[in-house]
């Protein structure tokens, strides 16, 4: 994939906050820094993000992620009232992201930051939220809990996908 931008070898000048279109040298490479000069060369040359010496571009290899950005939490609960999900820890905050919840029968839900409700949802038998891009659904204070308040007795299973820290 290439940036889309204006074939242009020196770069415009440009103040703090002005903005411009992406600019790319005759090999399609970004320009980062004006002037003249070749790949890798110091401050003030043609910089190019693509390349390294003598402008041979980096391999991309593609492929699945080894790890999730997002920790796991399992639930499986049935005891109605309060259920910890995720244990807070000392100066760390819980940012929840996604859930996927299935209840037995339909009860409200609550979800709880230690013990301040966070959202309730009346009458449900399944319970997803997906996750947004870079922003968690839920962020609980430092050292809160991350609590599922069942209304009644009801089994209750899914996963909560979260980051603490």
């Amino acid at each position: 994939m290439k940036p889309i931008g204006i074939f242009n070898n020196a770069l415009a000048s440009l103040s703090d906050g002005q903005q411009a279109q992406l600019q790319l040298d005759n090999f399609g490479r970004l320009l980062v820094t004006a002037g003249a000069g070749s790949p890798g060369a110091p401050v003030g040359a043609v910089q190019s993000v693509q390349g390294v010496s003598a402008g041979i571009p980096l391999s991309v290899v593609g492929g699945a992620p080894t790890s999730s950005l997002y920790s796991a939490a399992s639930v499986s609960i049935s005891a109605s009232g309060d259920n910890t999900v995720v244990a807070g820890i000392v100066n760390q905050t819980i940012r929840l992201y996604a859930l996927a919840l299935t209840l037995a029968a339909p009860i409200d839900v609550t979800l709880k930051d230690g013990s301040t409700v966070l959202g309730t949802f009346q009458g449900v038998t399944s319970l997803v939220f997906d996750p947004l891009v870079g922003n968690p659904r839920w962020v609980t204070g430092a050292g809160n809990n991350l609590i599922i308040n069942l209304a009644s007795a009801v089994a209750c299973k899914g996963t909560v996908w979260f980051t603490q820290s």
